[in-house]
């Protein structure tokens, strides 16, 4: 008997294999870089938020006798004289609608300690406002804006006209 050997075409269990892992690590590349894009992204969000509540503050002062929004809506979005924007809705009274179409909220996930802050100093003419920022090279930005959070592992930005109302809260 004459048997005639079949010439196979495809690939090898190893071959395969070889593939599927190229593939995995190409992936787990990229998903880390787009990852670390995200974070800047939610960052550069977090400080246009801050910028748009502060000029939705100067407004709401200008028609208010120079007075800052109370940090006391009746709710446990302002547990001690602090809000956050985690707990509440909505976690800043009297800014919306009338100055701001809606307050902003932090961009993560609400039950993270990630979050945005807003407290009136002793003066009611006095507010602070902050967040934390997830990438701590922005740390940079943390150091600039005249604030007292600048020794924290976390980088924390602070805005608004008297920034040591939070102090020595510079932590979640």
């Amino acid at each position: 008997m004459n048997k005639s050997i079949k010439n196979k075409s495809g690939f090898t269990l190893i071959e395969l294999l070889v593939v599927i892992f190229i593939i995995a690590m190409l992936a787990s590349i990229i998903l880390a870089a787009t990852q670390s894009t995200r974070t800047r992204a939610r960052d550069a969000r977090r400080k246009v938020d801050l910028e748009s509540i502060k000029k939705a503050i100067e407004l709401y002062r200008f028609d208010n006798g120079g007075n800052a929004p109370p940090a006391n809506n009746g709710t446990g979005a302002c547990a001690g004289g602090v809000c956050t924007s985690d707990v509440g809705s909505p976690w800043l009274a009297g800014l919306a609608p009338a100055f701001v179409a809606s307050v902003p909220r932090d961009p993560s996930n609400p039950s993270t300690v990630i979050r945005y802050r807003y407290a009136i100093g002793a003066n009611i003419t006095d507010y602070e406002l902050d967040a934390i920022f997830e990438d701590a090279s922005n740390n940079g930005l943390e150091n600039n804006d005249n604030g007292d959070c600048d020794t924290q592992p976390t980088a924390r930005y602070e805005t608004g006209t008297l920034l040591t109302i939070l102090s020595p809260a510079c932590g979640p």
